[in-house]
């Protein structure tokens, strides 16, 4: 489980090292949704134009900032639409690989 902390710690280091205006508002309505959304939700939450939402979207698909979670209909044009949703962090997990019983460093 994540903490909160950490995810909103998280947010602002990616939002904060970002250039274009567009990519801000879209990560920011995608990490503040509950659920994964479509471009055509994104551009209705945001106003964002869908022709400026599209190639931001496929710069952050190929940068790994967002990923694509199912394909479903999406619930405003009908169509079949990629359901998006922002990648999150993930915490370094340890091994207990040496650390059987009886064994000294």
């Amino acid at each position: 489980m994540i903490r909160y902390a950490s995810l909103v710690g998280y947010r602002e280091n990616v939002l904060s090292g970002l250039n274009g205006e567009v990519e801000k508002k879209i990560l920011a309505c995608l990490f503040e949704s509950d659920v994964p959304m479509t471009r055509r939700m994104i551009e209705v939450q945001t106003g964002i134009r869908i022709s400026s939402i599209c190639p931001t979207i496929a710069r952050l698909l190929s940068s790994g900032m967002v990923k694509v979670a199912y394909q479903g209909d999406d619930p405003h044009s009908g169509r079949l639409a990629d359901f998006l949703e922002p990648v999150m962090p993930q915490p370094a997990q340890r091994s207990f690989d040496g650390f059987a019983l009886g064994a000294r460093p």
